[in-house]
């Protein structure tokens, strides 16, 4: 989700039709507690706290008028310190969920919709039609901007807002925010024929106490979550953190979600809904936006034809699948809507020649299968988008769709949203382990894990050091998989190498200058891509007497520890393996000798999730340098962090260390 400017926040993402204003609204009374307040009682370092919110939900089907569902929602914040409205960390800081998962894509009317600024002696301004401000966010969409006037450290600010559906809302309430929350209510009610399933996770680190079905109260660390069936209770909610290495905060929040699963129509029928897997996976294969998207001839047959002038119908399967992706890519371009939805046949598509995600996807794995290549849809969540759970099939957890062919027996993962992805790699942000197979056959449907090579980055540093400490060579650098896509995702959004040369300079140390600069990079993304550049580093070592000391770190990923923190609150979470490798062959000054070399460091974890190593040596006055680390295993849990940290912490400490060289006599 988007984190949104404090005094600008994107109320929620659906269609709107209407804001009018209640006559007789009369806002809630503030207590004088919270106007006096300074800070967090529970995070004195908080800029911000949440005082109180509330998510209300109610279906009922018979109603009418757009009101079978009814949302009402209310909110207020205290702000405590200047650095929530100046600091750049709080520039982005969003408050509250665009949409909460719920109302995106499903139609509504804002029935009411109400602010207000409460200023620290109480007095109040509250907001006009002019604060508020319409856009639209995509071709589903739009959206409405709350703009809060004069914010100021001490104030507070509130919204309240009903919102009314004809469709059925259905709660995804994710407890924990970026700002801590005092207190918040959330109640889901529903008419007696509508059924629904509900799963509640994230939770494994609280207390339970088991007051009754469906009634327990979780607690860990002064935080409590009180919960009565749909209804839920939560005060002193911590603040999320982000950390280095994971896939989104909210993943490890307390969440809720619940999907329906039964309409009763009469007395003795009822339409199920995803009661498994397996039915999920037949409900998409039989939907117009999905399955008959691409297993409809009809839908891509002049796609197909005109695909048949460069796709070689009696190559084999490999180049067949490369031209496709070409096709397909140069053809229709990503409009950046995510979904796993088709919203246009390929054939139109085509012609416009942009698509949301879906249909792009479902173009490619169209033709796939028109050419006799055996592929199947893959749904799965970004990392920002979340998790997954195979728990129970909630749709709404998936937002993104690739496409599995099958080559010899073996899968390869295609994705056709940039021409850049090539087959085998993915869109980076999708790399979130795992993802749903939808067979034809519904029972074949099944869960498959994301299994990526190696991605590799080969660094080779041919040097010379001066009398002086001077340092001066080049660097030549080879990049493969997933370590040569982000370069190539950068260099692509940057628009020029002039520009990615600034941009890479951003990967040596600040007191080394670069000249010389160049990239080879080719379009297919399975090819390695190459970097060159001569450098000098006037302050690498410094003499002194008969002696030389010098650091010999040029290039690293690693030369300071991403992991800052003694202890972990999330799981180190890696998207893909990897292996930076970096070779040193410095010719030394004439009339030197090696006096002190670092230890040479052998470290592995266990069953070599990761590893270091560095050597170091000297021949004919030549000195040699290798430093290597390796990752194997994508997740370490909080107690396993500690070996990991050290394992860098250790790598760190060996590129600073010094080498000394002594004058001959």
């Amino acid at each position: 989700m988007t984190l949104l400017r404090l005094a600008s926040w994107v109320f929620f993402t659906i269609f709107i039709h209407h804001i009018s204003t209640a006559q007789s609204f009369e806002w809630p009374l503030i207590p004088y507690q919270e106007l006096e307040m300074t800070h967090c009682p529970h995070d004195s370092s908080a800029t911000a706290v949440i005082l109180y919110q509330k998510d209300d939900i109610d279906v009922n089907s018979s109603r009418t008028n757009n009101d079978n569902s009814i949302n009402l929602i209310h909110k207020r914040v205290k702000i405590l310190k200047e650095a929530a409205i100046h600091d750049d960390t709080y520039t982005n800081y969003y408050l509250y969920y665009s949409d909460n998962n719920v109302l995106k894509r499903i139609g509504g009317v804002i029935r009411s919709l109400k602010a207000r600024v409460i200023a620290p002696d109480g007095t109040f301004t509250e907001l006009t039609d002019k604060d508020f401000f319409f856009s639209k966010e995509d071709d589903d969409v739009k959206k409405v901007t709350i703009a809060f006037p004069n914010i100021t450290k001490g104030c507070i600010i509130e919204y309240i807002a009903d919102l009314r559906s004809s469709n059925v809302l259905m709660p995804n309430w994710q407890f924990f925010e970026e700002t801590p929350i005092m207190r918040a209510d959330y109640r889901f009610n529903h008419s007696r024929d509508l059924g629904f399933v509900s799963l509640l996770r994230g939770i494994d680190n609280f207390t339970r106490e088991q007051l009754g079905p469906d009634i327990d109260i979780y607690t860990t660390n002064g935080t409590t979550l009180s919960r009565n069936g749909y209804n839920f209770s939560l005060q002193n909610a911590p603040a999320l953190k982000d950390e280095p290495y994971i896939t989104t905060p909210e993943d490890y929040s307390p969440l809720f979600q619940i999907q329906l699963t039964q309409v009763q129509v009469s007395d003795n029928r009822a339409h199920e809904y995803f009661g498994d897997w397996p039915n999920l996976a037949e409900y998409l294969f039989e939907s117009y936006g999905f399955g008959k998207t691409y297993f409809q001839r009809t839908r891509y047959n002049k796609l197909a034809k005109l695909s048949e002038t460069v796709v070689n119908a009696d190559a084999d399967d490999l180049t067949q699948i490369q031209q496709i992706f070409t096709f397909i890519t140069e053809n229709i371009q990503w409009n950046r809507n995510y979904g796993i939805f088709a919203n246009d046949f390929s054939d139109d598509a085509m012609y416009t020649s942009t698509a949301n995600l879906a249909t792009v996807q479902f173009s490619g794995l169209a033709l796939l299968r028109h050419y006799g290549i055996e592929a199947y849809p893959v749904i799965l969540s970004t990392r920002a988008h979340g998790q997954m759970t195979r728990t129970f099939p909630l749709l709404r957890q998936f937002n993104y769709v690739i496409v599995l062919a099958m080559v010899d027996g073996k899968g390869k993962l295609i994705d056709f949203a940039n021409p850049l992805f090539a087959p085998g790699i993915i869109n980076p942000k999708a790399l979130n382990h795992e993802g749903f197979l939808v067979h034809d056959e519904k029972e074949q449907s099944r869960w498959i894990d994301l299994l990526l090579p190696t991605s590799q980055a080969a660094i080779n540093v041919e040097a010379q050091l001066s009398e002086d400490g001077t340092l001066y060579g080049e660097v030549n650098s080879t990049f493969n998989g997933y370590q040569a896509l982000n370069y190539r995702l950068t260099l692509n959004e940057i628009g020029s190498k002039i520009d990615f040369q600034n941009a890479w300079n951003n990967e040596f140390p600040t007191t080394i200058e670069l000249t010389d600069f160049s990239v080879v990079e080719p379009q297919n993304s399975n090819i390695d891509l190459l970097t060159s550049t001569k450098f000098t580093a006037e302050e690498a070592g410094f003499p002194n007497e008969d002696f030389l000391y010098f650091s010999p770190l040029v290039y690293s990923s690693f030369r300071e520890n991403p992991f800052k923190k003694e202890a972990r609150t999330y799981p180190v979470d890696f998207s893909y393996p990897f292996e930076e490798r970096s070779i040193y062959n410095i010719q030394l000054p004439e009339g030197y000798t090696v006096e002190t070399l670092p230890d040479r460091l052998l470290l592995d974890l266990p069953n070599r999730s990761a590893s270091i190593q560095f050597i170091a040596a000297e021949k004919e006055g030549v000195l040699k340098l290798l430093y290597k680390v390796k990752i194997n295993q994508l997740i370490f849990s909080p107690d396993e962090y500690p070996a990991l940290r050290d394992l860098f912490d250790q790598l760190a400490q060996k590129m600073q260390e010094q080498i000394v060289l002594r004058k001959i006599q």
